[in-house]
């Protein structure tokens, strides 16, 4: 602050200037809204990166914070809602493999539906 305030410098940096002093807003125990910003009177608007501070984009950022850990909370209940019975399933399968019970899909089962399905489709060749 003092490089660029004091008298006899060269040139001032508004946003450095600006900048040091909201880094100690928390120590001096105020906040950026109490502050506000640098209004011009005769043009009825604020200096150019002069605005007065607002809660909103604060409220703004903890809605999308609380929006994005939704979705991924949401995201996280689909896919382990989809994803454990397949592997549940998959489990159970080769349990009963490893049992030697019979589970209705064995090579030779689908060897004869194809048989089967050929046979018709020849069939009906013209």
């Amino acid at each position: 602050i003092w490089e660029n305030m004091k008298i006899g410098s060269e040139s001032t940096d508004y946003i450095k200037v600006r900048d040091a002093f909201s880094h100690s807003y928390k120590c001096l125990g105020v906040t950026c809204e109490d502050i506000g910003g640098l209004f011009d009177e005769t043009y009825g608007s604020y200096y150019e990166d002069a605005h007065a501070c607002s809660g909103a984009s604060r409220a703004l950022s903890r809605l999308a914070i609380i929006g994005v850990s939704f979705g991924v909370l949401v995201a996280l209940c689909l896919i382990t809602c989809c994803c454990l019975p397949v592997r549940r399933q998959k489990v159970a399968r080769k349990e009963m493999r490893a049992r030697g019970e019979d589970l209705g899909d064995d090579d030779d089962a689908k060897t004869e539906t194809v048989t089967i399905h050929q046979s018709l489709s020849d069939s009906f060749v013209v």
